[in-house]
C-alpha cells in the first residue's frame, strides 16, 4: 500500500495530491516516533553536508555499455602488468 509506514507496521495513506511536498513532509514527520525522527534528521544532515563533487560521482548512473575491443585489450594489458609490481617494502628498500 503506498503511503507512510508507521511504527508497528501500520500504514497511513498520504493526504490528497493537492498537498505540497513540504506539507506532505510535515505530515510524515508528525507521524514519526521520536527515534524515527532523530534518524531522519541524521540522514538529512548528512545529505546536506555531502561534498557536491563526491555526490556527483556517487549519484552518477552505472555505466553498462559493453567494452570495445580496444578497451578490453587495454584492461587485459593492465591486469597482466600488475603482476610485475613490487611490494611497497621492497620498493622502499630500493630507494634507500
Amino acid at each position: 500500500m503506498p503511503g507512510l509506514r508507521l511504527a508497528g507496521g501500520q500504514h497511513r495513506r498520504y493526504a490528497p495530491i493537492a498537498m505540497t511536498a513540504k506539507e506532505k513532509l510535515r505530515q510524515a514527520a508528525d507521524e514519526l516516533s521520536e527515534l524515527e525522527a532523530e534518524r531522519m534528521l541524521e540522514i538529512i544532515t548528512r545529505r546536506r553536508e555531502r561534498d557536491p563533487v563526491i555526490a556527483a560521482f556517487e549519484d552518477a548512473p552505472e555505466v553498462d555499455e559493453p567494452l570495445t575491443p580496444e578497451e578490453r585489450a587495454s584492461l587485459d594489458e593492465a591486469w597482466e602488468q600488475r603482476h610485475d609490481s613490487v611490494p611497497l617494502d621492497e620498493f622502499m628498500r630500493e630507494l634507500d
